[in-house]
């Protein structure tokens, strides 16, 4: 039973990008992917943890699911369930409520499943991590530096002119903290939407 059927089709697309994002990489191994794509450059090193093709497709999926935050965060909308009302009654998150951060226990330890880079508040609203993210960048800005991390990534040439230390560590934690914000939407209100990847909606105005 879809229950989400009033929403905007744009919205509804961008939490299918979701859900097909965490459908081809879990978050522990988006986060693995994270770092490591990150302390190549930092530390002037060629990737080597995977293949390159490894690296294209993850940094291909951030992309769309960078673009789905924008979209999401643009309409000013929030799905129910998202946000744990429970932050005006406790400090701090209470990890043994599995439901509100683990997808399936099965395939996902909550250890392996609980986000480590948000804050309290982000936590308990994670569209506050998303606008974080998206007030960081613009969506343009956010491809070229990606782009650009990508090509140091792969060389050994350092990165300082194009993103000094300080500024490549705050990428680092948007990207970490955007990949479990948008974990915790997908846990929360999406697990049961029904994908539709590849079938973009058309928005263009007639």
């Amino acid at each position: 039973m879809d229950t989400y059927s009033t929403e905007g089709k744009e919205i509804t697309y961008a939490f299918n990008v979701i859900k097909d994002f965490f459908n081809d990489i879990d978050m522990f191994n988006a986060i693995k992917d994270t770092e490591n794509l990150i302390r190549s450059p930092a530390n002037n090193k060629v990737y080597k943890k995977r293949s390159p093709g490894d690296l294209l497709f993850f940094i291909d999926r951030f992309e769309e699911l960078s673009a789905a935050a924008f979209t999401i965060r643009e309409s000013y909308s929030e799905r129910d369930g998202a946000v744990l009302e429970a932050f005006e009654e406790q400090e701090f998150p209470d990890i043994s409520k599995h439901k509100d951060f683990v997808p399936d226990l099965r395939y996902l330890p909550a250890w392996e499943a609980f986000p480590r880079n948000l804050t309290a508040r982000q936590y308990f609203n994670p569209y506050k991590a998303i606008k974080k993210f998206i007030s960081h960048m613009t969506e343009i800005e956010w491809k070229k530096a990606l782009k650009v991390i990508i090509e140091y990534a792969l060389s050994t040439d350092p990165i300082n002119d194009e993103y000094p230390s300080s500024e490549l560590m705050t990428i680092r934690l948007r990207m970490l903290q955007l990949i479990e914000a948008c974990h915790l939407l997908h846990v929360r209100t999406n697990l049961q939407a029904k994908s539709t990847k590849h079938n973009i909606p058309n928005t263009k105005k007639k």
